[in-house]
């Protein structure tokens, strides 16, 4: 009797633990602008004016290359030098790193950066790099994210394999886990919305290990066609997660952005108006940290630019970083909560709550400008907005409609289609 009673002892001791062994997170909270990221190209001294224009600008992240070349040169030997500049820097300025673990190493793998570690020997490099890596920022808030796009052909040579990144991946959260249990680790920086890749990875046992299973959504259409996307990937990531992480591992936009050198029907205008939208869009759907690419446009190749930043190359303020700036302030610790339905599907108006118990709401179009007048929407009388593709800000008091109901609709009572600007 007293061996059956220290067995079940034993299995529940086990239980506890298991069901407890989720990992812990230090992805931040759904507060505007806590999870705002840009994506940056530099690392080392001299860059304190990017830094305080990212920062001007509101985000709370940077995401980049933590490069296992340039890091080990020496077999067994790492110089940390350069990242630790840029981390300190950061954090000078409150900003977190999202550090992408990345690419091949020439000691270890072939001489081309983009041919990845796939031998017994290669991929125990990498993941002892990534655990020490891991080890050494310990308690510096930083996010890892385990290689970048190895789905497409041009990071993952000679061409992509899921199931060598799965034995990649899983060798990497396995050692980081080993050297600093609490590490937030998210993979697998799939580019597009990639649905067989992310299966096979869902289905590994890498979301036993991870934080955050991180897509780039890049498409040609507005971002509010990522909405789709995002239900059916969080119904997969359900489906194949440990029962002690259902509904615990979030989507994280990792690398997303509008470049209107190369989409024609993208311009500096619709590219601000882009930025922002993503980034509510994201706080709606429970992402954590979404990060746009790029900060700073930058030449490529045979001088072919790429517009992609929210400055020049001469770091001055494009359109869609007076829109960041906008945005951050205006909802300056909000939480976006639901939205608002119309009759009308252009209409976007989501309303957002601070810890005060204030609101706001978020409202634009994705069709042509407007000025509407909706019934039910302010607490006292019905006014006119004017909707455009770009977001607008506006504070209460709101009905307790809208407030109060889990899904609030509202009714147009006058519209019109207008080509003026207040």
């Amino acid at each position: 009797m007293k061996k059956n009673i220290i067995i079940i002892i034993s299995i529940l001791i086990f239980c506890f633990i298991w069901i407890n062994a989720g990992y812990s997170s230090d992805l931040p909270p759904l507060i505007i602008p806590q999870g705002c990221c840009v994506n940056i190209h530099f690392a080392g001294a001299g860059h304190q004016k990017e830094i305080k224009l990212i920062n001007k600008a509101g985000f709370k992240f940077i995401r980049m290359d933590i490069s296992w070349t340039s890091i080990e040169q020496k077999k067994g030997v790492y110089n940390w030098t350069q990242y630790d500049i840029l981390t300190k820097e950061l954090a000078k300025s409150g900003i977190r790193p999202l550090y992408i673990l990345d690419y091949g190493n020439p000691l270890y793998t072939k001489k081309a950066w983009n041919y990845p570690p796939t031998t017994s020997k290669a991929i125990a490099a990498y993941a002892k790099w990534a655990a020490a890596a891991a080890k050494h920022f310990k308690g510096q808030h930083v996010v890892w994210e385990i290689w970048n796009e190895p789905n497409g052909g041009w990071f993952w040579k000679p061409k992509a394999n899921v199931q060598q990144y799965i034995k990649l991946a899983l060798a990497t959260a396995k050692a980081i886990r080993k050297a600093n249990p609490n590490a937030t680790i998210i993979a697998p920086a799939c580019s597009g919305i990639d649905w067989s890749f992310l299966k096979e990875v869902c289905k590994s046992e890498l979301l036993k290990y991870i934080n955050g299973v991180s897509v780039h959504p890049y498409r040609d259409e507005p971002p509010e066609t990522v909405i789709a996307d995002y239900i059916k990937l969080k119904k997969i990531i359900n489906k194949y997660a440990p029962l002690n992480k259902k509904n615990k591992i979030p989507i994280i936009c990792s690398e997303w952005g509008y470049n209107y050198g190369w989409w024609s029907k993208i311009t500096p205008k619709i590219q601000g108006e882009y930025l922002v939208r993503i980034q509510i869009i994201d706080e709606w759907m429970r992402i954590p940290i979404t990060t746009w690419y790029d900060f700073a446009d930058y030449y490529v190749g045979n001088h072919v630019k790429h517009y992609w930043g929210i400055v020049t190359m001469h770091l001055k303020p494009k359109p869609d970083y007076i829109d960041e700036e906008i945005l951050t302030h205006k909802l300056f610790g909000y939480s976006v909560i639901k939205k608002i339905s119309t009759s009308d599907s252009h209409f976007y108006i989501l309303l957002c709550k601070n810890k005060q118990g204030n609101y706001k709401i978020a409202a634009w179009t994705t069709g042509k400008p407007q000025l509407v007048k909706f019934s039910h929407l302010f607490k006292k009388t019905n006014r006119y907005i004017y909707l455009t593709g770009l977001p607008i800000y506006i504070k209460g008091p709101f009905s307790s409609k809208i407030t109060d109901n889990k899904n609030p609709t509202i009714s147009i009572i006058s519209g019109c289609n207008t080509n003026f600007t207040f």
